[in-house]
C-alpha cells in the first residue's frame, strides 16, 4: 500500500473508427481484430486504474483511522488534565481550610 494518495491520468480515446462509427456492414476482420485489441488494452489500464483506486481508498481510510485514534487520546488527555487540575484545586482548597 502506498503512503500517499496519487493522481490518476486519464485513460487514453479509442481510436478505432468502428467505435467512434460503427457501419452498416459487417467490417473487415483486421478492423475488428485492431478494435478487440485496443479494447482489451483498455479493460486492462481500467483494472489497473481501479485496482489504484482501491489502494487509495485503503490509505484514506487507514488514515482517518489513525487521525480519529489520534484525536481520541488527545480527547482522553485533556480530560485528564481537567479532572487532575480540579482534583488539585479540591486538595489545596481542603488544606487550607485545615
Amino acid at each position: 500500500m502506498s503512503s500517499a494518495v496519487s493522481s490518476y491520468a486519464d485513460l487514453p480515446a479509442i481510436r478505432s473508427a468502428l467505435f467512434n462509427n460503427p457501419p452498416d456492414t459487417v467490417p473487415p476482420t483486421d478492423e475488428l481484430e485492431i478494435l478487440h485489441a485496443e479494447l482489451t488494452a483498455y479493460k486492462v489500464k481500467s483494472l489497473e486504474l481501479a485496482k489504484k483506486a482501491g489502494d487509495d481508498i485503503r490509505t484514506i481510510e487507514e488514515s482517518m483511522r489513525r487521525l480519529k485514534e489520534k484525536e481520541k487520546g488527545k480527547a482522553k488527555a485533556i480530560q485528564k488534565a481537567e479532572r487532575e487540575r480540579a482534583c488539585a484545586c479540591n486538595h489545596l482548597h481542603l488544606s487550607r481550610a485545615f
